[in-house]
């Protein structure tokens, strides 16, 4: 989806890929959806994020024009029908299952 995404502060947005996490149970009874951040900036290697690449199976289907990094820790939960712009493209089941897996370890606890 590209969305409008807010800074952290607050004080402004900008349009910007993001994958909706939530299931489609909850997007057809909520107003809200799930989100995480997409970025095509490379940050340093982080175990919150996953790096989908232009030769990767699948590339094609997401929509993004380059190389991107699904931020599995920048999550926001927004009305959608405010937020998304347009719909993109669509990850395989398998990314998704990745992605989901990463951003359960956002929430656990660290022994």
């Amino acid at each position: 989806m590209l969305v409008k995404w807010p800074f952290t502060d607050l004080s402004g947005a900008k349009l910007r890929p993001a994958l909706v996490i939530s299931n489609d149970e909850l997007n057809a009874t909520q107003q809200d959806v799930v989100l995480l951040a997409i970025s095509s900036r490379m940050p340093r290697s982080s175990a919150h994020d996953l790096l989908l690449q232009e030769n990767d199976p699948g590339f094609r289907d997401s929509g993004l024009k380059v190389s991107s990094v699904v931020r599995c820790a920048k999550i926001f939960t927004a009305e959608g029908q405010r937020v998304v712009q347009r719909r993109l493209g669509r990850l395989s089941s398998n990314w998704l299952s990745k992605v989901l897996a990463t951003v359960e370890t956002v929430f656990r606890p660290i022994p």
